[in-house]
């Protein structure tokens, strides 16, 4: 039996013809238009002394209380009902080894609301030397809002512990990415302004409103760079440069406005062909197989 797959990748180029072996101004990275402003470079960040880890006491009424709120959870599963307790546990017992597991329980659990706002700023503000704050970066990549940005910068720059830091620098390179859509979306469709201060917050729509998409964009693919120089050794569950290395790949080439990856081969009569030859062309190249 013999089956046909097909599909279709349509690369459309906005940019004249030109001859073979030449480019347009507009292709030319050596002749920039002089109505654009050359883009400045981010400032690098300061090194900051990581902060030194603080053991946490242990308190046996505390560890009781925690894992009564647990049982109940699972009883239950809502977690927006179960926020305000697991904060105010937190809040009880500030220097336990609770405060921070309660803390991250609601940073992992809770999609968005107030408590979700609080727990992350109290974890930047106390908890920072937690070796626990891995799985909290994590979650954090799906949940927009100023805290979160925040507390990843935080745990970045802060954290002793180089499986934090490894986390945060991916998790937060992830977060720029989702912002970067949700300031595109908002750019096209202002409209939708109000719905936006209402799923995440004034603060954070207004991040969106002033967002600059290039300085965005060359944030978001240092701190990939970051984890394949610094970070490629810690593995969180799949390594981690691997992960980096593909990101950066369809950032730097899969991109709208990046140049398309070259693709060579021979096409039905034999004759060897390369996606460049029809440079500023409008191209479909239609990939094709039996089995």
């Amino acid at each position: 039996m013999r089956q046909i797959v097909t599909a279709a990748l349509v690369v459309v180029s906005c940019v004249t013809a030109s001859p073979a072996g030449e480019l347009t101004q507009e292709q030319d990275p050596r002749s920039p238009a002089k109505s654009i402003k050359p883009i400045k470079p981010i400032k690098p960040i300061k090194p900051i002394k990581p902060i030194k880890p603080i053991k946490p006491i242990t308190s046996p009424e505390a560890a009781r209380q925690y894992k009564a709120l647990l049982k109940a959870y699972e009883e239950e599963e809502d977690a927006r009902e179960f926020a305000e307790r697991f904060l105010q546990l937190a809040l009880k017992h500030p220097k336990d080894v609770v405060a921070i597991d309660s803390l991250s329980w609601i940073a992992v659990q809770v999609l968005r609301g107030p408590e979700l706002g609080r727990a992350l700023v109290l974890l930047k503000q106390q908890h920072l030397s937690s070796n626990k704050l891995a799985a909290v970066c994590e979650a954090l990549e799906r949940k927009p809002s100023t805290a979160a940005e925040e507390l990843l910068r935080g745990a970045l720059v802060r954290s002793p512990h180089r499986t934090v830091r490894t986390q945060a620098c991916f998790s937060l390179a992830r977060f720029l990415e989702r912002k970067a859509t949700l300031g595109s979306k908002l750019a096209e469709r202002p409209e939708l302004k109000p719905r936006f201060e209402q799923f995440y917050g004034k603060d954070f729509t207004r991040l969106l409103v002033n967002l600059k998409p290039s300085a965005t964009a060359r944030e978001t693919e240092q701190l990939y760079t970051r984890v394949v120089k610094d970070f490629a050794d810690i593995s969180r569950g799949k390594p981690t440069g691997d992960q980096a290395v593909r990101s950066l790949f369809r950032i730097q080439h899969l991109s709208v406005g990046r140049p398309a990856p070259e693709i060579s081969g021979r096409d039905v009569s034999g004759k060897a062909f390369k996606l460049s030859d029809y440079r500023g062309k409008v191209v479909v190249v239609d990939f094709w197989g039996h089995w």
